[in-house]
């Protein structure tokens, strides 16, 4: 995050208790005074989540942003040779976690008078439809992304807005030239911090 958290509250989603307590003792010991609030959290699980969602309104108040980032590939692997469960961990984590997150992140943000909020969907290798040897599953649930956010723009009026936001990696792949997922441009892959993109 470099010195972007300064002076920022958050909540930091992680996958076991020892990185968020690492996490957030970086970000204390560096920020002297800043508040942080630190939790575990299942993006598949919607009871683990919507848990989430009342910790960030509890300690946070009001919610302006929410980043769905989770996400797995389960190894370069080719397909035929990746256990089942595998399959099934990388679409629950990718895909049903995009897809819960948002859920219960737009009714607490719809709750909010006044207040536009922002959901952000992360993307990945495979967001464009190319192939993605070796990780087929990530590439599947990362092409749907910019679907899904755009259908979910449709349906929302004023107070939360949905944007793809485009991971350094895959911005990076692009070289400096102009990406385009879909219905608009994403940004430069130098300027992958501000890649945003309002479906």
């Amino acid at each position: 995050f470099g010195d972007g958290y300064r002076n920022v509250e958050y909540v930091y989603r992680g996958d076991n208790l020892e990185s968020i307590i690492d996490f957030s003792g970086r970000i204390k010991a560096k920020h002297e005074g800043a508040q942080v609030f630190s939790t575990v959290c299942d993006v598949s699980d919607k009871q683990s989540v919507e848990a989430l969602a009342s910790f960030a309104q509890d300690k946070l108040g009001t919610i302006h942003y929410w980043i769905n980032n989770a996400g797995i590939n389960g190894g370069r692997v080719e397909f035929m040779d990746v256990p089942i469960e595998q399959v099934e961990a990388v679409v629950k984590v990718n895909l049903l976690g995009a897809l819960v997150c948002p859920h219960y992140a737009m009714r607490l943000m719809s709750k909010q008078p006044g207040v536009t909020s922002h959901i952000f969907n992360t993307v990945g290798s495979g967001v464009k439809g190319g192939g993605t040897p070796g990780y087929v599953c990530y590439g599947a649930t990362k092409r749907g992304q910019p679907q899904m956010t755009a259908s979910l723009a449709a349906e929302l009026s004023k107070g939360v807005q949905v944007r793809v936001l485009v991971s350094v990696r895959v911005a990076s792949l692009a070289c400096g030239r102009r990406i385009r997922f879909g219905t608009g441009r994403i940004g430069r892959g130098r300027t992958v911090c501000a890649a945003l993109h309002t479906a």
